[in-house]
């Protein structure tokens, strides 16, 4: 029989691991604007813990800009949508931004923004923002945690998308999406939650 002191540095061991697996997944973001002509403006940013990186002994941002840059050479539409970024590093870890004026979005790069008619139509896959996609290497899960919260789930991610449309919106995916005005549109959740976000407006 498994003793009370056993099971609550058990339950500690599986809070920690949790907790590390939120850190390690890191966050992304994308803040972008789409014009009548379906031309993108803005950013998109990830960040990623510098914990998360300890398995491939990265400790700097140029060794960041490697590991990522390596990964992306072999992903063609991450690789496209992050091919001019700046890599940058924090107290907590380091960021990977990629800013667009008026940029052209296609299906290449799993995401795109297109004329349809009379409507602008955008569309981004969230796979895009899993760090596993970055080049980020998945720690061994705690062989402490029995009940599966050791294992990291790098899908865990947290992203949000704000897209900004010329017009007014006409539909959009419902997962995770809040309408933030009549031309804008939110999503929050995590890649797997969210896959494939989509939304529609007026050219005007």
């Amino acid at each position: 029989m498994m003793s009370a002191g056993v099971k609550i540095r058990r339950s500690i061991i599986a809070v920690a691991g949790a907790s590390v697996m939120i850190l390690l997944a890191g966050c992304a973001t994308a803040d972008l604007s789409v014009d009548s002509a379906a031309k993108v403006s803005g950013t998109i940013s990830v960040d990623v813990g510098k914990d998360s990186l300890a398995a491939a002994n990265v400790t700097t941002v140029d060794g960041f800009r490697n590991v990522i840059q390596a990964r992306l050479a072999t992903t063609p539409g991450a690789g496209k949508l992050f091919s001019k970024a700046v890599y940058t590093a924090n107290d907590s870890g380091f960021n990977v931004t990629a800013t667009y004026s008026k940029a052209s979005f296609d299906d290449s790069a799993k995401t795109y923004a297109r004329v349809v008619g009379s409507r602008i139509v955008f569309s981004m896959d969230t796979s895009i923002f899993d760090p596993a996609l970055l080049g980020i290497p998945s720690p061994t899960p705690s062989p402490d945690a029995t009940d599966g919260t050791g294992a990291i789930d790098l899908s865990s991610a947290s992203v949000t998308i704000t897209v900004k449309f010329p017009g007014k919106l006409y539909r959009n995916s419902q997962t995770g999406a809040t309408r933030v005005d009549s031309k804008t549109v939110k999503w929050e959740g995590t890649a797997a939650e969210l896959g494939v976000v989509t939304a529609s407006s007026r050219r005007k």
